[in-house]
Order: C-alpha cells, then structure tokens, then sequence
C-alpha cells in the first residue's frame, strides 16, 4: 500500500519478489551495503532550503530496483502463474535475470550504482559525507532508494526532473509535502518551512489506543531518571511485565525512537531512558511509555520551524553541548548536544557519556568535545556545498571551567586525568581557528533539554529557541 501525505491509502501495487533468502554468498552474490541520505543531511538540506528560499521537488522512481544491471550470473523459477502467460514453454524451463528483482540481496547496491553511474553523466558529484546527496551548480538532489528530492532555482530544477525523467520511469510529485516520513508544510508567504510528523502521531496513538487519552504536559514527571539494578524486589510497579506486555512496550519505544530521531527532540531523552529497559521492562516503564504517548497526544501538530533570513550571518550555524554529571544510577554524566540553523534544530544527540567524569567541568568537557565532532563534519559540508562562511562555528556551554579548559591548560591536578581523545577540540579546532567556544548562562542553554527532564516552563522555553512549535 501507497499512502499519501495525510497518512491515507493512496493506491495499491503488487511485485514480483524473487527469493533472495535462497542466495549463497560468494556464488550468487557478494557486497550488499547500500547507503541511504542521513537524516542530518536531510534537514541541514531543508534549513538552507528555507533559508535561501529555494524550490524543492520530489520525484518517486517507479520500480526503482528493476532499473539496475546484474553482474553476476542468477536464475529464477518460473512465477506462479507465468505458464498461463506463455502455455508454449516445455517443462522444468527458468528464468535467468538480466535486471535486478526486488528480493535480492544485491539489488539496493546495484541500484545505488546506477544512481550513482547516471548523475556523474549529468555532472553532478556525490558528496563525501553523504554519498546520496549530488550538487550541480546550486542544485542538489538528495537520493533515499527510489525517492529523490530536487532543490534550487526553479528553472535548474525544471532541467534536472527533465533528464531524470528521459532516463527512468517516475512520478513528478511536485513541490515536496512528504519525504521519508517527514512531512513538509511550506508558507511561501512567510517563507517559512515546518517539518513535522503529525500523521505518523496519529497512527500511533491510533495503533495503541490512546488517541483518546487525556494530554500531559511532559513526556515524563520532571527530574526522572531510571535505574537499572537488578537487585531491586520484584513487587509493586517493579514487577516484571507479561510477555504480550513486554512486547507491546519493545514496540511503542522502537517507534517513539524513530519519531525522536526525525523530528521531536522534545523527547529525545525520556525514550532514550526507556530504551535501555527493552530487555527487562517492568511495570513502571509501561506507564512511562503510556505518559510519552499522552504527551504526543496533546503534542501532536508539533515540528521544527526553519526561516528565511535576508541578514547573512558570517557562519549560519549555532552549536549548544551541555552535560548533567553523574546523573545515572552508576554515576556516569548524560550528555546532549544540539545544532542550529535558520531557527530550526538540525542535529541533536542525547545519550550516556562513555567513561565517568569526577566533575562537572569534566563532563561539560567531554561533552563539548563529542560536540566538537559534529562541527569538524559540518566543515566538511559547508564545503562541498559551497556555502559562503566566513567564521567558524560557534559552541556554547554554561559551564565556565570547562570553556576555560578549552581554551588553555589550565587545573592541571583536576583535568591530568582526561583521556587523551577529547583534547582534539583544543588542540585540533580551538587553537587552530576552526571552532569558536562561549560561555553560555544555564537558564538559556537548550541543550539542557537532551539531558534530563525539565519541568513544563524551562522546557516549553528551550524548544522555541530549537524553533520548535
């Protein structure tokens, strides 16, 4: 089934599908990998779409798999119901493939492939931090299996779908709504982009029965943090699920995490803690999830809001890192940071540090440095796709001691001890003009958001900076 922006059906189709489970790799087959857009790019894509006030459209290639040539030599039987089709074929005949089937093990790359072969042809040239994003003199054409986003001037893109369309079967969508699971609401007038996930919200309350259920206000009771000790008594809300009931929360956590990967860093932190109780979730946690999708319900028109900008600043994005320490029941610090641009969050992770800091300093340092990372592959962007920035990024922590031990060595006796690996940010970026770093008040950082649960006011406050509304 084909649904469309709304969530609706939109047609039906049917495939033949070989049976690639039948392959033997290194007879039938050998690499697999096959890439697809990052959903940072996507985003960073759509900021800047937004931000310059460029068309976008979106073109859907029909059958997209049976597009690629084989390499390696594969037969077929015979599709039920193909001797009624052509009742002349003698007994124990096969098919052998000379295009890809949907079904094969292969077929993703081989597609990949041929992408890849046909927009080096045109003179576009794929990227080296994302292989399925290809820039052609201020088009850029964004590639997830057989979706394909086509952003620029009208008239460059009006080129670009022209020669798509002479070298595949597509469907010309138009301007772009829906795009893997975002939706896309555009205000021209404003210039203005919103990405949301608004039918998928409904689908899922829809799917666990709680479209109905009175909206909270958090995600989780502010301040929660969820312990992992197998030693706790297995009474009251500590006891074990059922197994239909355990299910039904590995299932609601798995779709609360994509939706929190694509577009509601909102509860970005409370899934996360939720997530890390998949293998033994106790009663508790079902109620958690329960009040996560009460909050979605109140929530559910809620995205990311990117804007125009006629006033270019000298680097267009705004990094924030911030750490609570030792947070966790074993004492180690949760760290989140968040990326900017044209008003909306484009990149955010919030997740457990990996070794335990002995201080605040040391876990906003560690912090800001894992933060540092996204900043050198931004880098890395901003010049394949040209962008004019004159200044680098800037980072903003709220913790003074750690944007000091950034810029200089200073407390040997409370920092000697830091591993080596998150020294680069000064070493590498600070000292060599590749990455600012500032101060920032606590009560201002959005980044906070990442690593616990605020209360409603702090929190509401943070997601309108992030442009989320």
């Amino acid at each position: 089934m084909k649904l469309d922006a709304q969530g609706d059906l939109a047609r039906r189709k049917a495939r033949v599908v070989i049976k690639g489970f039948e392959q033997q790799y290194g007879l039938d087959y050998f690499e697999t990998f096959a890439s697809v857009a990052k959903f940072n790019t996507l985003r960073i894509l759509l900021a800047i779409i937004a931000e310059q006030d460029l068309d976008a459209d979106h073109i859907d290639i029909d059958t997209a798999f049976l597009n690629s040539t084989l390499k390696e030599e594969i037969y077929m039987e015979l599709p039920e119901y193909f001797e009624l089709l052509y009742p002349d074929l003698p007994p124990g005949m096969c098919l052998r493939l000379l295009k890809s089937l949907y079904g094969l093990k292969q077929a993703p790359r081989e597609w990949l492939h041929e992408v890849n072969l046909f927009f080096t042809s045109i003179g576009f040239h794929s990227t080296d931090v994302d292989p399925n994003l290809f820039i052609r003199n201020g088009v850029y054409v964004l590639l997830y299996v057989d979706d394909i986003m086509v952003a620029g001037r009208t008239d460059d893109i009006a080129i670009a779908k022209r020669q798509i369309a002479a070298k595949w079967k597509c469907k010309d969508l138009g301007p772009i709504t829906t795009f893997v699971g975002f939706q896309i609401t555009r205000d021209r007038t404003a210039r203005t982009m919103k990405i949301h996930q608004t039918s998928y919200v409904t689908r899922l309350l829809e799917r666990f029965k709680l479209d109905k259920a009175n909206p909270t206000q958090l995600p989780i009771p502010a301040n929660t943090v969820l312990k992992l000790d197998p030693e706790e008594p297995l009474t009251g809300e500590n006891q074990l699920l059922q197994p239909i009931e355990t299910t039904l929360y590995r299932q609601a956590v798995g779709c609360l995490l994509y939706l929190s990967n694509c577009t509601r860093l909102d509860i970005s932190y409370p899934v996360g803690q939720l997530a890390r109780h998949m293998h033994n979730p106790r009663i508790h946690h079902l109620r958690l999830v329960k009040q996560v999708l009460r909050y979605l319900n109140g929530t559910q028109n809620l995205g990311i809001i990117y804007r125009h900008s006629t006033d270019r600043k000298p680097n267009p994005y705004d990094l924030y890192a911030d750490a609570t320490w030792g947070s966790e029941s074993d004492r180690v610090s949760f760290q989140g940071w968040v990326i900017v641009r044209a008003g909306g969050a484009v990149i955010w992770t919030s997740q457990r540090q990996r070794s335990t800091a002995l201080s605040s300093m040391e876990a906003e340092f560690m912090a800001a440095s894992e933060a540092a990372k996204e900043a050198l592959w931004l880098e890395k962007l901003n010049i394949e796709l040209k962008d004019d920035i004159t200044e680098p990024p800037t980072l903003r922590n709220d913790n003074s001691g750690a944007v000091t031990l950034i810029h200089d060595p200073k407390f040997h006796a409370k920092a000697k001890h830091i591993d080596t690996r998150y020294m680069f940010i000064r070493n590498d970026l600070v000292a060599q003009n590749r990455l600012k770093v500032e101060y920032i008040p606590g009560v201002d950082q959005p980044a906070d958001i990442l690593t616990k649960q605020l209360p409603v006011d702090a929190m509401r406050k943070h997601m309108l900076t992030l442009g989320m509304r």
